[in-house]
């Protein structure tokens, strides 16, 4: 992984994870869906066990688990900083879940100091998301160079959308096609060994 570039992806996943483990161990085949792992996929680096507070697995949760391993993503929740126990991040009157996350390349994970879920009054069903990500000062000069975290925390609005059921499974199905997309697309370049 320390070949593969710093990608990391923040947002509300919209899936229940549980306990599902995101790493591929030592155990574990050597293959993922039939195919062997990465040749990046980074068996080294150091994650301790995922906590989190939501133990439900939901119908799409194997699925994504199984794309984070394919692209060799981790996911922060229950692990940095400031999430420890594996907040939820999503409250309601039905249920609590932790369906918003960031998962990253493990080049990516080891940048992060911290990562937390904010609570506080909302106007939403969703509790923010926060980490701190240490910036090499001359990524071209020095990868390994490590200024420490940002000084000032920037400034998040946060808004709550009303949407129609209509709206709602239009905004799904698109977002299923093009998560559908870039997953078959992963999956080329990596049998194609060009990630």
């Amino acid at each position: 992984n320390r070949g593969v570039a710093c990608i990391s992806l923040f947002g509300d996943f919209n899936c229940r994870v549980g306990e599902l483990d995101d790493r591929v161990d030592d155990g574990d085949p050597e293959e993922l869906f039939g195919a062997p792992l990465p040749e990046f996929y980074d068996r080294n680096l150091s994650v301790p066990p995922r906590q989190t507070q939501d133990k439900v697995v939901g119908p799409n949760g194997p699925e994504l688990i199984r794309f984070l391993q394919s692209c060799s993503f981790v996911l922060l929740n229950g692990r940095k900083n400031g999430d420890e126990q594996g907040e939820f991040t999503f409250l309601s009157e039905a249920g609590n879940s932790t369906i918003d996350m960031c998962a990253a390349t493990g080049t990516a994970y080891e940048r992060f100091s911290s990562f937390k879920v904010i609570y506080g009054t909302f106007d939403s069903d969703h509790l923010p998301i926060s980490a701190e990500y240490n910036l090499p000062a001359n990524p071209a000069r020095d990868i390994q160079r490590d200024p420490g975290p940002v000084e000032q925390e920037p400034t998040v609005e946060v808004r709550k959308f009303k949407w129609s059921r209509e709206q709602g499974r239009a905004f799904v199905e698109k977002f299923m096609r093009i998560y559908r997309f870039v997953f078959i697309l992963c999956n080329m370049f990596l049998i194609r060994g060009e990630i």
